[in-house]
């Protein structure tokens, strides 16, 4: 869960997890351009215009829904909410007996029934909006321990 930075000349460019990334401007490193891919982006990018450590545990969370359910992040053959993983998703965060119906059934129930509660949560929690509610890498590896 590193991340990159590749140096050329007066600029270095900062890529992490959420294959968004940055250009600096050295050695001051003003923040002059920063982009995301659509679907992983941190929803306070918008709102902030900056990325953090906030932002891939977001993009980690993306990517664990993916895993989870088979879907793309986002996927433009489905209507409405079901476009997007995590609003699809997070209809079935609150209760523990819909948990089932986000696995992928290309698994065809061949998964270990008592981590699905775990590995659901992890997900609902990385993605949550407020960015102080989400886990820290620390907090993930330790309730991730199946």
């Amino acid at each position: 869960m590193g991340a990159t930075s590749l140096t050329r000349g007066e600029f270095m460019v900062h890529t992490s997890i959420t294959s968004s990334f940055q250009i600096l401007h050295r050695p001051q490193y003003n923040h002059l351009h920063s982009l995301g891919s659509y679907g992983y982006c941190d929803p306070c990018y918008g709102e902030t215009g900056t990325v953090s450590f906030e932002s891939d545990i977001y993009s980690f969370g993306v990517v664990l829904l993916e895993l989870i359910s088979g879907r793309r992040a986002i996927d433009d053959t489905r209507l409405g909410d079901d476009q997007n993983v995590v609003f699809w998703a997070s209809s079935v965060f609150k209760d523990m007996n819909k948990f089932k119906d986000i696995v992928d059934p290309l698994l065809e129930g061949k998964y270990h029934e008592g981590d699905l509660p775990k590995v659901v949560g992890i997900a609902a929690r990385c993605v949550q909006k407020k960015v102080h509610r989400r886990p820290n890498i620390s907090q993930i590896r330790s309730s991730s321990t199946l």
